[in-house]
């Protein structure tokens, strides 16, 4: 019926024949002479063993795949909230940008902005000022290599923006850059969120000012 470890010895719980289970008995294993009833035990006390192992072991798996599911659950919510976050900095700055430019627009419709395709900067003072800075640091001077990276990829601040024109349906800048004697073309929606102050100063200093004729 059962099996336990008293003394040093192993026991087995014995039910008499034609007798109740009130009076079941310890007896030591070397007070029994029924080695067919033993083995039969034995097999079944192994079998019930190892069928209460592998339900343990199954209640562990599960276990340990419920965790992998919410640490997977947890990994893919942060993802999602980094890459919200993400794409609403990104949507803000270019809305930024954008308003700026459109506040060079007056309401009452006296002012508009140059409808540009090709623009080359001709103010002299600008051009004095900007020789008389280049003068100054001429020493100072990143020397380019021809194949060298262009745009905004040379890592280079915007100084100002020496013109502009379309180019395939696309607005594209003249930029010239900070240190640098090299002026590059570059994409006039890249140039709205890298450097929004010197586009405005841009379209600024082209507002064309229209008086309404008097009735």
């Amino acid at each position: 019926m059962d099996k336990r470890r008293r003394g040093g010895k192993v026991e087995y719980l014995i039910k008499w024949q034609g007798w109740s289970h009130d009076d079941n008995t310890w007896e030591p294993e070397d007070h029994l002479n029924c080695p067919d009833i033993m083995k039969e035990f034995e097999e079944d006390l192994k079998a019930k063993k190892e069928k209460k192992m592998k339900r343990e072991k199954e209640r562990q798996r599960e276990k340990e795949r419920d965790r992998e599911n919410d640490r997977e659950k947890d990994r893919h919510r942060k993802e999602k909230h980094k890459s919200s976050s993400h794409e609403k900095s990104s949507k803000n700055s270019e809305n930024k940008s954008d308003d700026k430019i459109k506040k060079l627009k007056l309401e009452d419709g006296t002012a508009k902005l140059l409808n540009v395709k090709k623009i080359i900067d001709s103010d002299d003072d600008d051009s004095k000022s900007d020789k008389s800075i280049d003068d100054d640091a001429e020493d100072d001077k990143v020397s380019e290599p021809d194949d060298g990276p262009v745009g905004f990829e040379r890592g280079l601040e915007a100084k100002k923006i020496v013109g502009a024109l379309m180019e395939g349906g696309i607005m594209k800048f003249l930029m010239k850059w900070k240190d640098c004697d090299a002026e590059d073309l570059v994409p006039a929606s890249e140039a709205n969120i890298k450097c929004p102050q010197v586009v405005i100063n841009f379209y600024q200093k082209r507002l064309q000012w229209v008086t309404p004729p008097q009735n």
